[in-house]
């Protein structure tokens, strides 16, 4: 990762230096250069693999349950995404960090955020806006030239300006502190879902970095093993626009929007909030299938960690 931002700094300075001098010649190669540095890989599979068998260093792991109790995600009748978000994170904490060769951290608990992060965040807020609108400008420039296209599946909801400070605070935050793979834990839910007399959708689906994306193939290895112990147990949507499960995302700012993380990132939605056996089923049953949705991605991770 180091060695990955280096490279980065010193194309911009050349390029800086080249401006001043030689700026016909430099423009026409600017996009070219930037783009072979922007856009490497930030991580690799098989690096993350041999790190966690060798163990001399642990395998970092951020865990970040969606949303929060200002922002609280979707809601079915008095439960609110945010809450099961919340529960199975705990039940995936304690599962990964039962193997000694990971360190995992929770980015929130029910009673907040974790104090490192949110002081953080706090700290850094106008380095955080500066480093997410440094990235912004050269994927622009980039897209402008033709260098990369434009991706996107599913129209998200837009996420509220201190929600999409904390989202890139946590990233900035996972690059600081060399986080090797980030698990965003959601819920789903769709427009007009309350006057429907029966909900249309159910299963789970998981959204990662989009292919043009320094830590996309790595993320889509991590996913993969997640996907096939999650379909053991749990149906795959049924959405029309979710109907490969995995599915690739330019947007979403808890994967990298922009390019913004370096760490592999996978963001499952576990399911539909409304299912019979999670906001509706007995609190006893739900948390039952939290509960066994958090191992199987934990069995996800480790399975990815070992294979060959």
């Amino acid at each position: 990762m180091k060695k990955y931002l280096l490279g980065l700094v010193i194309v911009l300075i050349i390029l800086l230096f080249g401006l001043m001098f030689f700026p016909g010649t430099v423009r026409s190669l600017a996009n070219f250069q930037v783009a072979s540095v922007f856009f490497v890989d930030s991580v690799k599979a098989s690096d993350l693999k041999q790190k966690y068998k060798k163990g001399d260093d642990k395998i970092k792991i951020l865990v970040v349950p969606g949303h929060d109790q200002v922002s609280f995600g979707t809601i079915d009748g008095e439960v609110k995404e945010v809450d099961m978000n919340l529960e199975l994170s705990q039940y995936l904490y304690q599962s990964l960090k039962s193997d000694p060769n990971i360190e995992v951290t929770l980015s929130q608990i029910k009673a907040g955020y974790n104090p490192e992060i949110k002081k953080y965040i706090d700290d850094k807020k106008d380095m955080i806006l500066s480093f997410r609108e440094f990235k912004k400008d050269i994927m622009d420039r980039l897209v402008g030239a033709g260098v990369i296209t434009r991706e996107s599946v599913v129209d998200h909801i837009s996420a509220s300006n201190d929600t999409v400070t904390t989202l890139y605070g946590i990233n900035h935050w996972a690059n600081k502190n060399d986080i090797d793979l980030v698990l965003h834990v959601h819920f789903n839910d769709y427009p007009g879902r309350r006057s429907d007399i029966v909900p249309r959708y159910e299963g789970f689906s998981m959204y990662l970095p989009e292919r043009q994306y320094s830590n996309s193939k790595a993320s889509w290895e991590v996913a993969r093993h997640i996907g096939s112990n999650l379909k053991s147990k749990f149906k795959t949507s049924n959405h029309p626009l979710e109907g490969d499960t995995l599915i690739p995302e330019q947007e979403l700012i808890a994967i990298g929007s922009f390019n913004t993380l370096d760490a592999a990132a996978v963001l499952v939605e576990y399911g539909y909030i409304y299912e019979t056996n999670l906001a509706r089923a007995s609190v006893s049953r739900r948390s039952e299938t939290l509960r066994e949705m958090a191992k199987l991605t934990s069995v996800g991770v480790l399975d990815f960690l070992q294979s060959e």
